[in-house]
């Protein structure tokens, strides 16, 4: 389960874009791209494999 902070926007897979909904399941070797807030990035990061790759975005 992900943190309220946190929002999955997309998934890749095979080449293919998914937007999630609340059945969607993640699988091995998806790409996950997603919103958090930085105070949950490690607990975040650490549900998921090491290939994880944080890009901050500043919030105007």
């Amino acid at each position: 389960r992900l943190p309220q902070k946190c929002v999955l926007v997309s998934i890749q897979r095979q080449g293919n874009v998914i937007v999630p909904h609340g059945d969607t399941q993640l699988r091995a070797g998806d790409t996950i791209t997603m919103f958090l807030d930085k105070s949950v990035a490690d607990h975040t990061c650490s549900l998921f494999a090491t290939n994880a790759t944080l890009t901050e975005v500043q919030s105007s």
